[in-house]
């Protein structure tokens, strides 16, 4: 089979033959288990064995790379952050969010095999039946992507190309702006009540176009104005068109920066609280520039390991 000795001749790490018997027995090398989510409720993680997650990486890198990703989705892109995509929504008055359940999983090994068929080698040749069984065993767990395999973000959106392409071309047509950030899609304008509509032509889309096959999560369909607080991707759009990360997260970050100021900060905390500063300056760094001014500077930048010139 040509793309496994194509891995094993690039990576020197295994052989042809058992990367064939580690694809036929992928479905038994993820380990299973349950993270909290903010509302209670759990999100199941399947973390694939080592030698599973060096193949997915090795594919991911090597051939699911060569495929084409929209310019709207922002998710798992290098260059892009949550701060660029929530800019391309902060001119729009209203806003409206769609969340997918399920996403990863909706994702299956016949919408990946459907997509493999376009792939080409160097020399024009297609990649045979057998090798697109062995790529699509080895990047998916009883036939769905999981949610722990590192190939599963940049498979997703390869999946979600014309999905991007049809929405966006939609809204340029319609004075909207699309964006898409993994399983949340958002829409923008600042013609009232367009984006009702809008919801409406993505279910029907939905209906008719069943690869993948993705369904709404009716809980988190949220329709904002600029009387009210716009949030895209955690962040907030303020009244006067700028991105920030909102009231509460600066409170919060503030009586962070008191207690570390009074030594009521453990060492675990402090790193923390760096971490949150690296954030916050590459989101709204008028905010640090705030908190610097009544902290002094230096202060600051010995939090979040900033060296000063």
């Amino acid at each position: 089979m040509r793309i496994a000795q194509i891995i094993a001749k690039q990576t020197s790490a295994v052989t042809a033959a058992h990367l064939i018997a580690l694809a036929n027995s992928a479905n038994h090398r993820y380990k299973t288990y349950k993270i909290s989510k903010r509302n209670g409720q759990h999100r199941t993680i399947e973390h694939p064995s080592r030698q599973l997650k060096f193949v997915q990486r090795w594919l991911g890198r090597k051939l699911f790379s060569k495929f084409p990703i929209h310019s709207k989705a922002f998710a798992y892109v290098r260059g892009k952050s949550i701060a660029h995509h929530a800019e391309i929504h902060v001119s729009n008055n209203y806003l409206l969010r769609i969340d997918f359940k399920n996403f990863f999983p909706s994702i299956t090994a016949e919408n990946i095999k459907h997509k493999l068929n376009d792939f080409r080698y160097k020399d024009g040749s297609n990649l045979e039946p057998a090798e697109i069984d062995f790529i699509t065993k080895i990047v998916t767990k009883s036939g769905q992507l999981t949610i722990g395999a590192p190939s599963s973000p940049i498979i997703s959106n390869i999946l979600m190309y014309e999905f991007d392409h049809y929405w966006d071309q939609y809204s340029s047509e319609r004075g909207i702006t699309y964006s898409r950030y993994a399983d949340d899609i958002y829409f923008s304008t600042n013609v009232p009540n367009l984006l009702n509509q809008c919801l409406i032509d993505v279910r029907e889309y939905l209906r008719e176009n069943p690869n993948p096959r993705l369904f709404i999560n009716d809980n988190k369909v949220v329709h904002t104005s600029k009387k009210r607080n716009r949030t895209v991707t955690g962040l907030t759009l303020t009244s006067d068109r700028k991105v920030s990360i909102g009231r509460d997260r600066k409170r919060q970050i503030r009586s962070l920066i008191f207690k570390h100021k009074n030594g009521l900060l453990n060492e675990q905390q402090i790193g923390q609280l760096s971490g949150i500063l690296s954030y916050v300056r590459s989101v709204e760094p008028e905010f640090i520039t705030s908190i610097e001014q009544k902290y002094g500077g230096a202060f600051i930048n010995s939090i979040s390991g900033v060296n000063q010139t």
